[in-house]
């Protein structure tokens, strides 16, 4: 039986190579270190107003995070 020359490495969609070297300094890491520097002073009710928002944000409504299942 003849083997293809690629068959050790894994096929993808596009046909591309993937880039296993990602540069340290990218557009998420600048906001991730902008908004810990102003989230990191808040004060503790301040902060758990925004978790609750965020948290309504992902479920859509305040008890709806209890109504939610997995597929």
């Amino acid at each position: 039986m003849r083997k293809s020359a690629n068959m050790n490495k894994p096929a993808l969609a596009s046909g591309k190579p993937r880039n296993y070297e990602y540069p340290d300094d990218t557009k998420g890491t600048r906001i991730a270190k902008s908004v810990r520097k102003e989230t990191s002073d808040l004060a503790d009710d301040k902060r758990n107003d925004l978790f609750k928002q965020g948290m309504r944000v992902i479920y859509g409504g305040a008890d709806n995070s209890k109504k939610v299942s997995r597929r």
